[in-house]
C-alpha cells in the first residue's frame, strides 16, 4: 500500500509490500502520519521535503498447515529520527494488534534503527564517525525502537537465528538504515530462514520465537 503519492524518494509513490506464493486475507493497510511539528525531532537538520508519511502494510499468509494463516506485517520507518520512530513502529505495533490480536505474527521492514549492541567496537566506531562527518549528534546507544517493540512482546527473530548459530553473517557497518523481523506469539510451526545476507547493523530476513 502507498504511504505518498510520491515524495523524497521520486514520483511514483512511496509504500510497502508483501509478496507470496501463497494466498492473502484480511489484508490491511494504515498511514503513519506525520506534521511539520515532527521537524524538531531528532538532532538531524532536515526539511519537509526529506519528511513525509510512511505506512505499515498487514495480512494474514494462507500457508497450508498453519490454522488461520501466518501473520505479516511491514513498515519502513522514518530515516533520520530515532524519535519519530519510536511514535511510528507504536503505531505499527498498535496496527498488528488490530489485524492479528493475540496469533503468532512476523513484523519486518526498513526500521532505519540499531543499539550498541548491534556492533561489535570497529563497527561502533565507524558509525559513530559517520554520524560525525554529517554534523549530527552521536547516535543513541539503545533502540527507541526495539526497546518499543519489547515492551511490545515482540522477540528479534535474527537474534533468536544468531544464537542457535543458524545465520551466516556479512556486516557492512558503514550501512546505517536496516531491515528486520520481528516475531510475536507462541512456539512456531513455520521454519525460520537458515541463511541470510546481512549488510546493515540489525538485518533480519525473518525468524520464529522457540
Amino acid at each position: 500500500g502507498a504511504a505518498n503519492e510520491g515524495g523524497f524518494f521520486g514520483r511514483f509513490p512511496f509504500g510497502n509490500c508483501i509478496l507470496s506464493r501463497y494466498e492473502f486475507a484480511d489484508v490491511r493497510h494504515a498511514i503513519l502520519r506525520v506534521t511539520d511539528a515532527d521537524l524538531t525531532l531528532g538532532g538531524q537538520s532536515r526539511t519537509t521535503a526529506d519528511l513525509e508519511d510512511r505506512g505499515a502494510t498487514t495480512a494474514r499468509v494462507q500457508i497450508p498447515g498453519v490454522p488461520g494463516g501466518l501473520g505479516i506485517a511491514v513498515t519502513h520507518l522514518d530515516h533520520k529520527a530515532e524519535e519519530l520512530r519510536e511514535r511510528q513502529i507504536s503505531e505499527a505495533i498498535a496496527h498488528c494488534k488490530a489485524a492479528f490480536g493475540d496469533d503468532p505474527h512476523l513484523l519486518m521492514g526498513d526500521l532505519n534503527s540499531f543499539s550498541r549492541a548491534d556492533l561489535d567496537d570497529e563497527g561502533w566506531a565507524a558509525i559513530c564517525a559517520l554520524y560525525a562527518s554529517k554534523g549530527w549528534p552521536p547516535p543513541r546507544e539503545e533502540s527507541l525502537v526495539q526497546r518499543a517493540l519489547r515492551g511490545a512482546g515482540f522477540a528479534d527473530a535474527y537474534a533468536l537465528q544468531a544464537a542457535r548459530g543458524e545465520v551466516r553473517v556479512r556486516v557492512s557497518p558503514t550501512v546505517v538504515g536496516t531491515a528486520g523481523a520481528i516475531a510475536s506469539g507462541g512456539a512456531g510451526t513455520v521454519p525460520a530462514a537458515t541463511a541470510v545476507e546481512r549488510q546493515a547493523p540489525h538485518v533480519v530476513l525473518a525468524g520464529w520465537p522457540a
